[in-house]
């Protein structure tokens, strides 16, 4: 809620963890901004008093979690940490936090962000453990230690919306196995952005749908697996982002014009190989709008 009294100052009240998703959100329209991100930057006192610290906190971070991450990612998160201890130093400190938030002070990434933040103010433990959450959510550009950060279930379900989308599209991938490592490394920050509903980094989401409406359609009925382990329908941003690794992976491949402007349409029959290709044959004549890719048994579909 905002409050303004003219010609005073104004005022936002709410919970202290509301504030920050706004902030966070109102930091990365800033900076998307080149000049006024830089002015920002340069004149404000937060970032000013706490850019050195806090570099060399997220420094160590990478080091220990062997992670890289994106450079924007890594600006964001510097400048964002600044903003916090400035709210900290005022006494603006996280309560309670939501139950979904209980399951990050069991991880063993917590235990070394904790042992790493708790020689800075983000000591208490609420604030590692939102600290841990925006670390989680974040975009990763290498990562060293692929064991350390697996999880079989996030991986399992990006394998099934891959099998979905090859279902949905009639499409066969080349190279699945790296199309599914690199959808994993994307999928699983934004697992976590969705689960502690944290603001989403990407406003792509109308320009992907307007430009690939088929393909967008296609990868969006794919991902059941995620909304189906989440809970939850997956956000536009989410599903955009999605389809843009998609169409990069097909465009790679030479199937995106097929897939993007051509519907495509695969025989079902019950009736045997015989009918099932009189089938195909005729619909390939009556419907030449349509790319059919074969026809199979009801028990292969």
């Amino acid at each position: 809620e905002w409050k303004f009294w003219k010609p005073v100052a104004s005022t936002i009240a709410g919970e202290e963890l509301d504030k920050r998703h706004l902030l966070l959100r109102c930091l990365r329209r800033v900076l998307e901004m080149p000049v006024a991100g830089a002015a920002v930057v340069r004149n404000n006192r937060a970032i000013g008093d706490y850019l050195e610290p806090v570099s060399s906190l997220f420094s160590e971070i990478e080091k220990r979690l062997k992670i890289q991450f994106t450079d924007i990612q890594l600006q964001e998160l510097i400048y964002f940490s600044c903003f916090i201890l400035q709210r900290i130093a005022g006494g603006k400190y996280l309560q309670a936090l939501p139950g979904y938030y209980a399951d990050i002070a069991a991880g063993r990434d917590y235990a070394v962000i904790h042992s790493i933040a708790s020689k800075t103010d983000i000591d208490r433990p609420q604030e590692i453990i939102f600290l841990t959450a925006l670390i989680r959510s974040a975009n990763i550009q290498l990562l060293a230690d692929k064991y350390f950060h697996l999880d079989a279930s996030l991986l399992e379900s990006v394998a099934s919306v891959v099998d979905n989308f090859e279902k949905i599209s009639c499409v066969t991938l080349k190279e699945k196995s790296a199309l599914i490592e690199t959808i994993y490394q994307h999928w699983k920050p934004a697992w976590y952005r969705i689960r502690y509903h944290l603001p989403g980094t990407s406003h792509i989401h109308e320009l992907v749908a307007q430009e690939f409406g088929h393909l967008h359609e296609m990868v969006r009925r794919s991902t059941g697996p995620f909304a189906e382990q989440l809970g939850c329908a997956i956000p536009e941003e989410e599903v955009a982002f999605l389809t843009v690794l998609l169409g990069g992976w097909l465009t790679r491949e030479g199937v995106l014009h097929e897939v993007s402007l051509q519907k495509v349409a695969l025989v079902v029959c019950e009736n045997g190989a015989t009918i099932a290709t009189w089938l195909l044959l005729t619909l390939q004549a009556l419907l030449p709008e349509l790319r059919f890719t074969g026809a199979i048994s009801r028990r292969e579909f």
